[in-house]
């Protein structure tokens, strides 16, 4: 029996002119509207930053990274964006059992997990930390990999000690060299790298753009980080970076640990219809200090807003 390659197959129905005329593609067929925006509300486990350090700690309690996930399939949360602090023996990757046995368990309680993150500091001016940092990147692809997790989000750095306007060109120079090289890593893993501008070197949308475009790997794109664009207007910075998203961290409001004035979540909406935007939404909730900050209340609650503006919106 011959068998043949899909590339054999195709070019044999390419040569076939009656085939082409009555095989449009699939999309096409049924009238599919794959353009349209689609987003559904995620968490970020940030918001239970205390809880889950204590855990990793062993100081009380505690919230382990299983709890998180049941608390998302209490509230019929689809996915958790979970960060690495969380993991027990992190900043190194734990071993792969420990790993499955999260990726079992989220899939268990019908909870992807969208995304994960580091901190880093590719701004840092001492070569062997960024190294470090490199490594750690590295690292942390491949477990996400190992996870089915599709983003890893990551930093471009701290403005070092005695910063100077002067200096940025080149700090950002070497803030790209580092992402080029974790950025090849990440494709051979098929991990995406989601850089969050958190006003650090990356403070307006201009700054992040210009960021991405000098890496130029579509392995990398930006995690829209709602609370943290230093300009004038905030969704004018969101608009302008919707090209380049991979992922989201959406916030209380959009001057982020300044809770005076909460975030319009119509305009963030129209933002996302504009751009055909389709994934999830994780909402990020913060301990400010300014008010009673209880996480299983807070956090439902500002998922319930959300959740109405998209049926609003959609």
């Amino acid at each position: 029996m011959r068998i043949e390659t899909d590339t054999k197959i195709e070019r044999r129905v390419e040569n076939i002119q009656s085939l082409k005329e009555v095989l449009p593609r699939f999309d096409l067929r049924k009238n599919y509207k794959i353009e349209q925006a689609q987003v559904e509300v995620a968490l970020n486990a940030f918001s239970f930053n205390d809880e889950l350090i204590d855990y990793v700690k062993g100081v009380g309690d505690g919230l382990s990274v299983f709890d998180l996930i049941d608390f998302c399939a209490l509230h019929d949360i689809k996915a958790l964006d979970l960060t690495a602090y969380y993991f027990v023996g992190y900043p190194e990757v734990p071993d792969d059992e420990y790993l499955f046995e999260i990726k079992k368990y989220a899939r268990k309680r019908n909870v992807c997990l969208s995304g994960t993150g580091v901190w880093n500091d590719f701004a840092i001016s001492d070569p062997v930390k960024r190294a470090y940092f490199i490594q750690l990147v590295k690292n942390w692809i491949e477990a996400a990999a190992k996870m089915g997790i599709e983003v890893l989000r990551v930093f471009s750095g701290t403005p070092p000690e005695g910063y100077e306007e002067s200096s940025r060109p080149m700090i950002i120079r070497q803030i790209v060299d580092c992402l080029k090289i974790c950025a090849l890593h990440a494709q051979k893993y098929g991990v995406i790298l989601g850089v969050q501008h958190h006003a650090d070197m990356l403070r307006t949308a201009d700054e992040t753009i210009e960021l991405i475009e000098m890496v130029g790997s579509p392995w990398v794109g930006v995690i829209l980080d709602t609370g943290n664009l230093m300009s004038e207007d905030p969704y004018e910075d969101m608009n302008k970076l919707m090209p380049y998203v991979v992922g989201w961290q959406l916030k209380e409001s959009v001057f982020g640990w300044n809770l005076t004035e909460k975030i319009d979540l119509d305009k963030i909406m129209q933002i996302v219809l504009k751009h055909n935007y389709r994934g999830y939404l994780p909402v990020e909730t913060l301990n400010t200090g300014t008010r009673k900050y209880n996480p299983y209340e807070i956090v439902p609650q500002f998922i319930a807003e959300v959740r109405q503006a998209i049926c609003s919106a959609m």
